[in-house]
Order: C-alpha cells, then structure tokens, then sequence
C-alpha cells in the first residue's frame, strides 16, 4: 500500500509529542522508531486514516520509518531539537538521545490523532527500545511482511486474528 509522503510539520510535532511525554532515560533511537509506527499503525487500526502516513520497512530491529533519518536532521539543523550521542559499549551501537527545544504544537492535530499519540505514549513510556522492538516483532504487520519490503497498513487489521490485541489495547 502506497502512502504518500508525509506531512513534515506533522511528522515534527508528532517527535516533539514523544519527547515530551516519553521519560528522557527511556526514549532513544529505536524506542522512538517504534513509537512512530505504533502511533501510525494504531491509528490506521481505529479510524483507517493515515496519522502520518509513512512508510515503514521491516528491518531486523523492526519497523523502520523510511523518513525519520531526514526529518531528525532537519529538526536539529533548524534548532528544534538537539541530538546528542552517548557512546555505549560494546556490541551496542551509540545512543541517540533527542532533546526538544520547543513544546509540541497540538493544533496540529485532529482531536483523535491527540487521543492515539497519548495512547501509544501512554502504553510504551516505561519500556525499554528492546522491549518495543520485541513488541513489534509480534504484530502482524510485521510478520507477514518479508525482510526488506514495505509494511502493508492493512495487515493491521489481522492484530485481533492473531490474539495479539483485544479491543481495548487499540
């Protein structure tokens, strides 16, 4: 399924959202790219509307936003935020850690897009970038998506075939 490209205002308010609601210890890179597809798979499963409507590819760490490299950049060229590295041991690779130098701006959501964004800040902010990742890696957008290849949003609607969701968990 083809999505289009992105709203980059969009994308950014939907990064500085998590920045400001994810505790700062819990949040790097990879908890971040997981927060962005569950937010938008989430809530293609509930309103079948893009949020962002990027494309996400199945990478072995899970989904991986195929924009957010750009629109991080850009974010930090333009003073929104920082990006700062934080070396790690051995066989990790460096830790981003992002730091958001202006609150989000919630009018550039619709009132359910507010609601899904809280819903998925509110679920995964204790968890680790592991444990996100292992959650990933049980959603069936991801496993039935061959490695490499775009995650069809449509597959979203298989959560509650596989017993990973119940409707309250959407």
């Amino acid at each position: 399924m083809a999505t289009g490209t992105p709203s980059i205002g969009k994308y950014r308010e939907t990064i500085l959202f998590f920045l400001e609601h994810i505790p700062r210890e819990t949040l790097g890179k990879l908890k971040l790219m997981k927060l962005l597809y569950f937010a938008d798979f989430d809530h293609y499963e509930r309103h079948k509307k893009f949020l962002l409507g990027e494309t996400y590819l199945r990478w072995d760490n899970g989904p991986m936003p195929r924009t957010a490299k750009k629109v991080l950049e850009k974010m930090a060229a333009q003073r929104v935020i920082t990006i700062e590295k934080k070396p790690m041991p051995a066989p990790y690779n460096d830790r981003e850690i992002y730091r958001q130098l202006r609150p989000y701006d919630p009018k550039a959501f619709m009132p359910e897009e507010v609601e899904t964004l809280h819903h998925v800040a509110e679920k995964w902010k204790h968890h680790t970038g592991t444990e996100i990742k292992n959650a990933t890696h049980g959603d069936p957008p991801w496993i039935a998506t061959p490695k490499d290849a775009v995650i069809d949003y449509n597959l979203v609607f298989y959560r509650n075939t596989y017993g990973e969701m119940d409707g309250d968990d959407c």
